[in-house]
């Protein structure tokens, strides 16, 4: 299975002011794509060539492993940032961040 470097689920620009686009890019575009491209070399000719990420991380070690990982937790990690625009929060749950935190 050839992996590849899932696109941002919205506009590398779209989290500024607190992460910016170089930031972004770098390390969505460089440092995971780095990944990517370490797994797709690593697997090949081996028993994960045709395996599913899931499967690669529960059963490799090492560097195929590593890499794997890394792959997953980079591409939940982006998948869990969202732009400041959907985190209009309300009620008493807004009150209580606005209060102890300031604010989202």
């Amino acid at each position: 299975m050839k992996f590849e470097l899932p696109k941002l689920p919205y506009e590398i620009n779209a989290l500024e002011p607190f992460i910016s686009a170089e930031t972004m890019e770098f390390h969505h575009g460089k440092h995971h794509q780095a990944y990517i491209t370490n797994i797709n070399n690593l697997v090949q000719g081996t028993k994960f060539e045709n395996a599913d990420l899931e499967t690669i991380i529960k059963e490799s070690e090492g560097s195929i492993f590593n890499n794997a990982a890394q792959v997953w937790n980079h591409t939940f990690f982006f998948s869990c940032l969202q732009p400041e625009s959907v985190y209009n929060c309300r009620g008493a749950f807004a009150d209580a961040i606005n209060e102890n935190f300031g604010s989202v």
